[in-house]
């Protein structure tokens, strides 16, 4: 079956947007790796606590959050119910990342430039998890779909 008719302009643009966001990612921890933890001549002193906390932003969306946006690409592409799950809990991560990080900036008083860049990702998660949610029947309605004819 062809998803191109059934897929929902709504569910494409997230899956690019998802899949930007994925390359934005990887590509701004790459840096921060580069600035903070491997040229130790640079003029930025972070404590220890700041270099773990920062460490363990990097490890979690590699782990976690990176992944996620990864298999919501082809899945809300192809319609699968994985895809619809990926994408719900890139969504959910997104919040809790930007949530926890937006408290130490505005508690220390500065917003770092991750938080301005990673903003408008964490917005549209709010939209898309509002969105997917009401789309969600014609995921398990096109994966019920789907394993029914890989079984025949």
């Amino acid at each position: 079956m062809d998803t191109r008719s059934l897929r929902p302009l709504g569910v494409t643009v997230i899956a690019i947007i998802n899949g930007v966001a994925t390359i934005i990612t990887l590509g701004f921890w790459f840096l921060v790796i580069q600035r903070l933890f491997i040229n130790k001549n640079l003029p930025i002193a972070l404590d220890k606590a700041s270099a773990a906390s920062t460490l363990g932003f990097i490890v979690a969306d590699i782990t976690w959050a990176v992944p996620m946006l990864v298999m919501s690409v082809p899945g809300l592409w192809r319609l699968t119910s994985w895809g619809w799950t990926a994408a719900q809990m890139a969504n959910i991560l997104w919040f809790y990342s930007l949530t926890s990080a937006w408290t130490r900036d505005l508690y220390l008083g500065s917003i770092s430039p991750g938080n301005l860049l990673f903003l408008p990702f964490a917005l549209f998660s709010i939209w898309t998890t509002i969105y997917l949610w009401m789309q969600r029947n014609i995921f398990w309605e096109h994966s019920e779909k789907s394993s029914k004819s890989n079984v025949l």
